[in-house]
C-alpha cells in the first residue's frame, strides 16, 4: 500500500489570528472539515479554500467552564463532546446548537467516536469504561467494561469506528482491541510500534500510527509510513480511499494506493 499526496489545504491567516491550534478534526464533506482547537474549546468549520466559520451560538470557546475533547460528523449536522460540562450537543451543519444532553452518569468523557448508524462512544476514565448515547437518544448505556476485561493496565489513548460498525480501542502500551456492535471483544494486537497514538479504520483493517509517522496495518502486518515532511501529525482520518492528516498548518490529503 502507498500513500501519495494528493492535495494540501493550508489553514487561512484567520485562523492564527484568533490564536487556534488545531489539534482534532473530522472529514466533513471531500472539501470540508470540522476542526477543534482543544484547548481553547473551540469548533471551526474549514473549507478547502481557506473559508473558516465558527458558531457565534455555543457555549463553547472562550468560556472557561468548557472543555471541548471531540467533534464529529454525521448526516444529521455536527455532534460536540464537552468532558467539562459532562454533556453533548448536537449541532445544525453552520455549528448553530439544536440540542443539548446532559449525560446520566457523571463519566466526563476523554475520548469519542461515532459510528456509521449515528452511535457516539464516550470512553471514561472514572468508570474505566466505555458508554453509547444511540442515534437520537438521550441516555447513556454502559457498552464495555474495561474492569471486568482486564485488557487495558492503564487508559484508553484513541477510539475509532470502521464501516461495519465496530469499534476499535487503543491503549497506552500498544494494545489494541476490536469489539462488535454488541460491545464483545471481537479480536486483539500487540504492536511493537513506540508511543503510538492514532488509531485509524481502513475498509476492515485498522492502521496504528505515531506522532513521527511510523505505522502499521493491524490485520496483515504491513508496516507504514508518513513523510517526515508531513510532520507534526495531530490527528488523521480517513473516507473512503484517502487519508487526512491535520498538522500545525494545514490539512494534508493522500490517496491510497
Amino acid at each position: 500500500m502507498k500513500l501519495l499526496i494528493e492535495e494540501y489545504i493550508p489553514f487561512p491567516q484567520k485562523i492564527k489570528n484568533l490564536n487556534l491550534l488545531p489539534t482534532q478534526f473530522d472529514w466533513f464533506t471531500q472539501d470540508k472539515f470540522i476542526l477543534v482547537d482543544q484547548f481553547m474549546s473551540e469548533v471551526i468549520q474549514l473549507k478547502s479554500d481557506g473559508e473558516i466559520s465558527l458558531s457565534t451560538k455555543a457555549e463553547w470557546g472562550g468560556n472557561n467552564n468548557t472543555e471541548v475533547v471531540w467533534a464529529g460528523v454525521s448526516n444529521q449536522g455536527v455532534k460536540v463532546v464537552d468532558k467539562l460540562t459532562n454533556s453533548l450537543t448536537r449541532t445544525d451543519f453552520n455549528l448553530n446548537p439544536v440540542e443539548i444532553i446532559d449525560f446520566n452518569f457523571e463519566i466526563y468523557p476523554e475520548h469519542a467516536a461515532e459510528d456509521r448508524f449515528g452511535n457516539v462512544y464516550l470512553y471514561s476514565q472514572s468508570y474505566s469504561s466505555i458508554f453509547i448515547l444511540e442515534n437520537s437518544g438521550t441516555s447513556l448505556r454502559m457498552h464495555v467494561d474495561l474492569n471486568k476485561l482486564r485488557i487495558l493496565s492503564t487508559s484508553v489513548k484513541s477510539m475509532s469506528t470502521n464501516g461495519d460498525g465496530q469499534l476499535g480501542v487503543l491503549g497506552y502500551e500498544g494494545n489494541f482491541f476490536e469489539f462488535s456492535k454488541n460491545g464483545l471483544k471481537k479480536f486483539s494486537h500487540k504492536s511493537e510500534i513506540q508511543n503510538l497514538e492514532f488509531l485509524v479504520p481502513l475498509k476492515r483493517d485498522w492502521m496504528l500510527f505515531n506522532k513521527d509517522g511510523q505505522g502499521e496495518l493491524i490485520k496483515t502486518g504491513q508496516e507504514l509510513k508518513i513523510p517526515t515532511n508531513l510532520l507534526p501529525i495531530y490527528d488523521i482520518k480517513t473516507k473512503n480511499n484517502r487519508i487526512a492528516i491535520l498538522s500545525d498548518s494545514q490539512i494534508i490529503v493522500l490517496r491510497i494506493n
